[in-house]
């Protein structure tokens, strides 16, 4: 109601879709001063293959073009953004049907007001099914 002094603690979000390959979606303090922390799905050896069949180009005699091709692969993840070591704001990069589902954003903020302090981050990320196909 209006006038009352309860303070308002919903954090908003913001999305953007680039094209049809990049989506993202956020909540919380994502400010590029601040510490981050980052888990990336690695791409199977059977999608390295699949990619590279559909992606034949000639390649250079000097070119690394294979190497760290697993390793490098920063197409699914999550980013948190960390204020003297506690979560404060969260960045979901093209994880599958992010729009549209409300508890990925809703987990989000829970994990934003927990701070998960002290706790293991690849397992906090698996709260957003990083790993998911």
């Amino acid at each position: 109601m209006a006038g009352d002094s309860q303070s308002y603690r919903h954090q908003s979000m913001f999305w953007c879709s680039l094209g049809s390959s990049i989506e993202y979606e956020a909540v919380g303090l994502v400010d590029s001063s601040l510490q981050t922390y980052s888990v990336f799905r690695k791409k199977s050896d059977e999608e390295i293959k699949e990619d590279k069949s559909n992606t034949e180009k000639p390649k250079d005699k000097g070119s690394n073009n294979d190497r760290n091709s697993k390793v490098d692969n920063y197409e699914h993840g999550v980013i948190f953004y960390l204020k003297d070591g506690q979560i404060v704001g969260v960045v979901l990069w093209n994880l599958n049907s992010f729009r549209g589902n409300p508890s990925r954003m809703d987990i989000a903020r829970q994990v934003i007001m927990d701070g998960a302090q002290g706790k293991d981050l690849t397992e906090v990320a698996k709260l957003f099914n990083v790993y998911a196909d």
